[in-house]
C-alpha cells in the first residue's frame, strides 16, 4: 500500500496536464540498452481509449490489436509503464476507491486490478509490449511470498540486452542466465496453457483474427515478429 501511495503521488502530479505523457518506473526496474530511444508500444493518437501502456509486464494477456497494429489486453506489475495525464486522473479515482475499501492497509493485488479498472470502467486499452523494454531487477519480494504470490517476476522476452546487471543476479553471470532462461520458459508455459492468449477471449473490436494472434503469440518468443513503429511524438510532462 505504501508503493500504491507513491504511484498515486505521481498520478496526482501528472493529472494537472491531461495531454502530458510520463514514463513511470520503480526503483528496481532495469531497462534495456537505449531505453530512451525506443518506440512506445501504443499509438500516439487522440482517442479516449489510448493513454496507458505497460513497458514491462510479468503476466501479459493478449486480447486484441488496435487499428494501427498495436497489441493490447491485460498487464500487471507497475515496475514500468507509460500513461497520459487524463488517465492519471482516472487512476486517482481508482486509488481513492481502493483505499476506502482497505482502511487497515493490508496486502493487496491492486497492480492487477488497475488495468481491469481502466479497461472495464473507463474504456482505456491496456497496451502491452511485443518485447519487454526492461524487467524487474530486484531480489524476490518476501511480502509477495507471505501472501501466496509468486515472489519472482522477470520478463519473458526482452527487446534488447539489459543496460546493467540486475540485483537478482548478485554478480553472477550464471545466475543471471538461469533467471532469464526460467522466465523465457515460463513464457512458453503460459502460451501453452492459454494464459497469454486464449482464442475464446478476444476483444470484439480487434483488427486481427485468431490465427494471426496465435502466430504473434508464438513468434514473439522466437523473435520473429517486428515492433510497431511510433506514429507521433508525444507531449512530454515537465512535472514528473
Amino acid at each position: 500500500m505504501k508503493c500504491f501511495a507513491n504511484h498515486a503521488n505521481v498520478w496526482r502530479t501528472l493529472s494537472t496536464d491531461p495531454d502530458a505523457w510520463a514514463v513511470v518506473v520503480e526503483a528496481d526496474f532495469v531497462p534495456v540498452v537505449n531505453f530512451g530511444t525506443l518506440s512506445a508500444p501504443l499509438p500516439f493518437v487522440d482517442d479516449d481509449s489510448v493513454g496507458f501502456a505497460w513497458l514491462y509486464s510479468a503476466g501479459s494477456i493478449l486480447y486484441g490489436f488496435c487499428e494501427f497494429g498495436f497489441p493490447h489486453g491485460h498487464g500487471n506489475t507497475t515496475v514500468a509503464y507509460l500513461l497520459k495525464g487524463k488517465v492519471a486522473a482516472q487512476l486517482l479515482e481508482f486509488f481513492d476507491r481502493h483505499v476506502l475499501a482497505n482502511t487497515d492497509g493490508r496486502y493487496s493485488g491492486w497492480e492487477t486490478q488497475l488495468g481491469i479498472f481502466l479497461r472495464r470502467e473507463r474504456g482505456v486499452l491496456n497496451y502491452i509490449p511485443t518485447y519487454q523494454l526492461g524487467e524487474h531487477g530486484g531480489i524476490p519480494q518476501a511480502e509477495h511470498a507471505k501472501n501466496g504470490v509468486r515472489s519472482w517476476h522477470q520478463a519473458d522476452i526482452l527487446c534488447a540486452r539489459l543496460a546493467f546487471a540486475p540485483l537478482y543476479a548478485r554478480g553472477s553471470a550464471i545466475r543471471y542466465r538461469a533467471y532469464r532462461l526460467r522466465s523465457w520458459l515460463r513464457g512458453w508455459l503460459r502460451l501453452a496453457t492459454g494464459k497469454f492468449f486464449d482464442p475464446r477471449y478476444i476483444n470484439s473490436n480487434t483488427s486481427r483474427g485468431r490465427l494471426y494472434m496465435v502466430w504473434f503469440s508464438m513468434s514473439r518468443l522466437l523473435r520473429l515478429t517486428g515492433r510497431s513503429p511510433r506514429l507521433a511524438q508525444p507531449k512530454q510532462s515537465e512535472a514528473v
